[in-house]
Order: structure tokens, then sequence, then C-alpha cells
């Protein structure tokens, strides 16, 4: 239409159309894998035990010069002999072949041979110590029966703790005549010969024996 006067009318301003705005789709997110729960570590220094202290050293006195050790060398220990232990495992080695009783008769005839004959009346020349011949004969006799005996070298029988027991009851009969003839010389007003108290107790020693040995009735 034609405005009055001619003029053409302005045109009507047009609203601009508004583009349209298309939103984006949501994108989904990637699942996020929980963290590793933190795992519990005990502590190193708890479980291991400290090392002990080394203790202290004392000194060496002033002026006191140090002993030069070899080099590899190790201290040496002074030992001192176990007597009774050898004396205890002889015994027991003597008695896997020997009775008590054998024991101390054998002891008592050597007692006469090494005491009285070898080592007082040869080594010290005390004459008065000798033996007898018949002593001397005893006591060598009753050391070979107990040696072939328990050496399985002949086999006296039943004989054999009457021969054993026979010769150290001899040797205590000769001993104790022996210590009679003696008090009667000092009765008299003679002297008493001490000499032969060596073999006398070796006597003894063997009767002592003799008795045990008849009496285990091997």
């Amino acid at each position: 239409a034609m405005p009055e006067h001619g003029v053409p009318a302005a045109p009507e301003p047009v609203a601009p159309v508004a583009a349209a705005v298309v939103a984006p789709e949501p994108v989904a997110a990637a699942p996020v894998a929980p963290a590793p729960a933190p795992v519990a570590t005990a502590p190193v220094a708890a479980s291991v035990a400290a090392a002990p202290a080394p203790e202290p050293v004392a000194p060496p006195p002033a002026g006191a010069a140090p002993e030069p050790v070899a080099a590899g060398a190790a201290p040496t220990k002074l030992s001192t002999p176990d007597v009774a232990g050898a004396v205890d495992k002889a015994s027991d080695g003597l008695r896997e072949y020997l009775t008590v009783g054998e024991i101390v008769a054998g002891l008592g005839a050597f007692g006469i041979l090494a005491i009285s004959y070898a080592m007082f009346g040869q080594i010290f020349g005390h004459r008065g110590t000798v033996p007898s011949e018949v002593v001397m004969l005893l006591s060598i006799g009753l050391l070979a029966v107990l040696v072939l005996q328990n050496a399985k070298v002949h086999d006296f029988g039943p004989n054999y703790r009457l021969i054993v027991a026979g010769a150290c009851f001899a040797l205590g009969i000769i001993a104790v005549m022996g210590l009679i003839q003696q008090l009667s010389l000092a009765v008299h007003g003679g002297t008493f010969d001490i000499g032969g108290l060596t073999w006398w107790a070796g006597a003894w020693v063997a009767v002592l024996g003799g008795v045990m040995v008849w009496r285990e009735g091997r």
C-alpha cells in the first residue's frame, strides 16, 4: 500500500530467524576402574633384630707390652693328666677278663716280686727285704696260673680256685711266721727287722684275694 503523499513506506523489519541450536548429545563416560586398595606392609625395621653391641674391652695396663702372637697359631691350653680316669679305664679293662678276687690276688703276688724283690732288694740294695725262695716261687706260680687260665691257654677246671686260694693262703702263712719270728727276736733283746714288711703286706693282700676267689666259686 502506498502511504500518503506518495512516499513509500519503509519496509517492516523482519525478525531474524534464529538458527536452531541443536544441543550435543551427552557422551557416556568410560567406566573408571576403582583404585586398588593399599597393601599393608610391616615395617622392615621391626622384623630385623638389632645386632648386639660389642662388649667393651678393658685397655691393657700402662707399661705392659703385648705378647707377640704368631699368625694362625691357636692358643695352647695346658691339660693335667687324668690319673683317676686312667686307673678306672685300666680297672674296667681288667674286669673284662678277671674277677675282683683274681685282681686282688694278682696284685699281692706282683707286689712281692716288683716292690720287695726288684725295687727294694735289687735296685736299692736292701737285702733284708728280699723274700725267701719259697715266697718267690709261690708268687710266680700264682701269677702263672692266673694268666694261663684267663688267657685260655690251659683250663685248670674245678681245681682252679683251689690252686689260687692255696697259693694265697701259703703266702699268708709264711708272712705270719716271719712276723712272729721277728717279734720273738725283739722280745728277747734282738732287733726287729722291718725289711720283711714290704713283702708281708703283699702276702696279706694275696690272702684277701684268695678268700674272694674261693667265695666266687669260679
